[in-house]
């Protein structure tokens, strides 16, 4: 799973409960905050905080986009990808990987 957290212009991220070390040296402008984690057993809830400033104040703005996608394996597909999957020969290895990617304007 990962989040993708990107603040708009005038916003920092001040503060969150990520590495520290990945804020203070952040990517390259236009990219993104990239956080990945994976699950195994213990599917609970992430739990993590974001702290944003702005020198104006003016909160009642959108200040930051987060995009969360998920993927998932050992899932035998859609109907779709069960026969594209049909067209492989017998000696082929096929791994799906379905995804979902959702995007949230703060």
């Amino acid at each position: 799973m990962s989040l993708f957290i990107q603040a708009y212009e005038d916003v920092e991220i001040s503060n969150w409960s990520f590495s520290r070390s990945y804020l203070e040296n952040p990517p390259p402008y236009p990219l993104s905050y990239h956080i990945y984690f994976v699950y195994g057993i213990d599917n609970s809830p992430l739990n993590f905080f974001l702290e944003f400033t702005k020198a104006d104040g003016d909160f009642e703005v959108p200040i930051f986009q987060l995009g969360v996608s998920g993927h998932y394996i050992e899932l035998e597909g859609d109907a779709e990808s069960l026969e594209f999957a049909s067209t492989f020969p017998s000696f082929g290895i096929l791994a799906t990987w379905p995804v979902l990617y959702q995007r949230y304007i703060f």
